[in-house]
């Protein structure tokens, strides 16, 4: 059982304050059955679920409301028959900065050119940020208002290891941040 507020979207199980997952597939089924309009009740219900998932008290669980989102989007895409996101063709040295990074995104970088990755949502915990790193990508989540508060084309340094962006760096913290990465790279190549 996840321990969150019961949403009011028909899906859930109404008893207490817990979500259950099976009494929400069972419903969603049902509503199928019943006519509703596929595509939009879809992605209302993907998101409550999402919603549901997110609210729970224990981290991990919160997190996979990605993976609830990214296997939503990708029902929605295949059902709509939606174009697919290109994050290929970057300029060298991108930092995307983003809501949210979603696995099935993550997987589709252009990992020549994406230097690092900043989200608002998510954390370390989750299946984009584990990938991000194991690719060899800074990856820093959770960042609240990042979308709204780093401008497109801004000049970036995201540290992964400490968890820390330095926004319009000076020319001495540029120079610090290269010193530490090549004290990274020569400590992961040894």
């Amino acid at each position: 059982m996840i321990e969150a507020p019961v949403m009011d979207s028909g899906i859930n199980a109404r008893g207490g304050d817990s979500f259950n997952f099976a009494a929400a597939v069972a419903a969603f089924g049902q509503k199928l059955r019943g006519g509703t309009y596929l595509e939009a009740f879809s992605y209302d219900e993907i998101e409550n679920l999402a919603r549901a998932l997110q609210n729970a008290r224990d981290g991990y669980l919160s997190e996979r409301a990605a993976d609830i989102r990214d296997v939503g989007e990708r029902l929605l895409d295949h059902l709509v028959q939606a174009p697919q996101p290109v994050l290929a063709g970057l300029d060298p040295q991108t930092v995307l900065v983003v809501e949210e990074l979603l696995l099935s995104d993550t997987l589709k970088l252009d990992r020549e050119h994406v230097a690092a990755i900043v989200t608002e949502r998510g954390g370390p915990t989750g299946h984009a940020a584990i990938l991000a790193r194991a690719m060899g990508i800074p990856a820093i989540t959770g960042v609240e208002g990042a979308t709204r508060l780093i401008a497109p084309g801004s000049r970036l340094l995201v540290d992964g290891e400490c968890a820390e962006i330095t926004l319009l760096p000076t020319d001495t913290q540029r120079q610090q941040f290269d010193a530490r990465m090549s004290r990274y790279r020569r400590a992961s190549e040894a």
